[in-house]
């Protein structure tokens, strides 16, 4: 299929796990994931039955009739819990650099019929986005760190919503071609200019979880269009 085919011709490599990767680097802020107890051995299983019997609590994990702990001792499942894994801003900036670096290189690619209205300035992990205003452009860094800034992340997230726009002008020329393609996660603009993909926003906010999403379906949206390009340009 295409993807597969991308997957051989493409130099900048994209894959899904628990974050978004694009050449071995993690786009996205942070997931949390489970970790699973490893269940007892037969011998320690027998143990602590023999040691319950005897201290009265029936033999049942978790003290008097292995309520305790929220579960039965009737019961298999095995209690767990969770960390979280974040992924330095280090790692993000470079990922979004790559990221910068294949649109630019969609864009310019020959008969692709990229035309985007903001300009993309790949320089790796300090990459920039120029966002258009009427006759006027205004460079944004799309990158950022975890020490303070006046505005927060607002310019970042200026960057980063230039680069989305990118992506979305990319589906309109992919459009013009055929009507009823369009890429695996909608991407959408408020009124305010505010913008969402799959739904969830662009913007960098307080839920690093959800962040991580939004990221991993602009990768998935980025592949599409790679393999769109493959297939249909070369």
């Amino acid at each position: 299929g295409a993807l597969a085919e991308t997957d051989r011709t493409d130099p900048l490599h994209i894959t899904q796990g628990p974050f978004g990767i694009i050449n071995g680097l993690r786009l996205g802020s942070e997931v949390h994931v489970p970790l699973m107890t490893d269940p007892p051995s037969k011998a320690e299983s027998k143990r602590n039955n023999d040691e319950g019997i005897a201290n009265g609590t029936n033999g049942k994990p978790g003290g008097l009739l292995g309520y305790s702990l929220g579960f039965s001792g009737e019961s298999s499942q095995v209690p767990t819990t969770e960390t979280t894994i974040s992924v330095p801003w280090s790692e993000v900036n470079s990922a979004l650099g790559l990221v910068a670096l294949l649109m630019s290189t969609l864009q310019h690619k020959p008969h692709s019929g990229f035309h985007f209205k903001n300009e993309i300035v790949a320089m790796g992990s300090t990459s920039k986005i120029g966002v258009r205003r009427g006759d006027s452009i205004t460079y944004y860094d799309l990158f950022t760190d975890d020490s303070f800034h006046l505005f927060g992340k607002r310019n970042f997230n200026i960057a980063l919503t230039g680069l989305v726009r990118c992506v979305a002008e990319a589906e309109e020329s992919v459009q013009e071609r055929d009507r009823t393609i369009a890429l695996p996660h909608p991407i959408d603009a408020s009124s305010r200019g505010e913008m969402t993909i799959g739904g969830l926003p662009i913007a960098y906010g307080p839920d690093g979880e959800q962040w991580t999403r939004a990221m991993k379906y602009l990768l998935t949206d980025i592949k599409w269009l790679v393999a769109f390009t493959t297939k249909h340009v070369d």
